[in-house]
């Protein structure tokens, strides 16, 4: 996370030019649940399990955006969806090379143990936490028994967050 190699300069809607960019670049890696890859595609709306309306949409792909995205969820619509997707996420960077984008699930656990619940501001706090790289928006498949057609346990991401922390040594620079 600490990383100084990412390759981009980035800047606020009203200062970018001079190599700088106000919009970040993401592409979305896909893979089947047998780990088959599915293709690369830019990353628009495929994290928003929420109906956003279009103009709103990519919102947050502007750098210095907070964007909320809220919305009551059917879980019986995740049944008719498509199988469960792996997806990896990738930072574009100046000269679109992919960046691995470092992924914290905040359910995983240790020993039981939240490890990546940590408070708020606290740099420390980030020594223990694990990483991943491939993560899922739904589960519809992993909770079926064997033989079955429906799930009895249905997954889903309740909580998405793209956060991105300017440099202290480089204001125009970014950490992955």
């Amino acid at each position: 996370l600490t990383a100084s190699d990412v390759g981009l300069k980035v800047a606020f809607r009203n200062d970018a030019g001079d190599g700088k960019t106000s919009q970040l670049g993401f592409v979305l890696a896909s893979y089947a649940l047998d780990g088959t890859f599915l293709g690369l595609q830019p990353l628009t709306d495929q994290l928003q399990l929420c109906d956003a309306l279009p103009s709103q949409s990519e919102l947050y792909l502007n750098f210095g955006s907070n964007v909320r995205y809220a919305c009551l969820f059917n879980l019986t619509r995740v049944l008719l969806m498509p199988p469960t997707v792996f997806y990896e996420l990738y930072l574009l960077t100046a000269d679109n090379a992919m960046y691995p984008v470092p992924v914290r699930l905040m359910n995983y656990r240790e020993n039981g143990v939240l490890v990546n619940v940590n408070n708020l501001g606290i740099p420390a706090e980030l020594d223990n936490d694990r990483f991943a790289r491939r993560f899922f928006l739904y589960d519809n498949v992993s909770g079926r028994k064997q033989g079955g057609t429906t799930p009895e346990i249905i997954r889903f991401a309740q909580y998405i967050s793209i956060k991105v922390q300017i440099r202290t040594d480089d204001v125009s620079s970014i950490f992955p």
